[in-house]
């Protein structure tokens, strides 16, 4: 006789354990996810819950180049925002649960406070990224800015640095004419760590 198919109702941890034994496995990942990124990312595409938990580890620190830059900034260019996103998106405590794609983007880039940008293809990405933010009417007054604008609380505590690879741009081009301006655009009041092949590492602050 074939089998009766019965419809299967999706279970999580928090219907398996009690509250506090879910907890104490909950806490547990998160130790172990704070320092692996990858463990973060599977953790957060698992569930709703996670994914609000995990997000700021996630973000925290990120690493740009050409592999992963077009998926790091996808939605800002052509997504759409629900009614009420444009002026809210930040609001509810900022969370992920049925926000549009583009709303999800912004605030997985408030999560950031320390990005790594590997090679130049990466840089010219984030310039794209920027544009594509630029016009959009956010509600806002000022210009937006890619990274460190209107932090997370999550991460709010966390020192804004912004790294550049020796392969994101010629050294003599960093800090003079475009180079800078397209830098001091890119992020707000930030620390800037420049990875010199020949001279070993520079850091410096800039404010905007």
């Amino acid at each position: 006789m074939p089998q009766t198919h019965q419809a299967r109702k999706s279970l999580n941890l928090a219907d398996i354990f009690p509250p506090e034994v879910f907890q104490l496995i909950l806490d547990h990942v998160l130790v172990l996810a704070k320092s692996d990124t990858s463990l973060a990312v599977r953790l957060m595409c698992t569930c709703t819950e996670l994914l609000e938990t995990f997000s700021p580890v996630a973000y925290k620190q990120v690493s740009l180049h050409q592999g992963n830059a077009d998926k790091f900034f996808y939605g800002l260019a052509g997504g759409r925002m629900k009614k009420g996103e444009v002026k809210g998106w930040q609001n509810d405590g900022r969370r992920l649960e049925k926000k549009s794609v583009v709303a999800r983007r912004l605030i997985w880039l408030s999560m950031v406070r320390r990005v790594e940008i590997m090679d130049t293809e990466a840089l010219v990405k984030c310039s794209t990224a920027l544009e594509a933010l630029l016009k959009r009417p956010l509600g806002r007054e000022g210009r937006p800015y890619l990274f460190f604008w209107r932090p997370h609380e999550s991460n709010a505590h966390e020192k804004p640095v912004l790294r550049l690879s020796a392969r994101a741009a010629p050294p003599a081009s960093r800090f003079r004419g475009r180079g800078h301006l397209e830098l001091v655009q890119l992020a707000r009041s930030f620390t800037i760590e420049v990875d010199f092949e020949e001279f070993g590492d520079l850091q410096c602050d800039v404010a905007c």
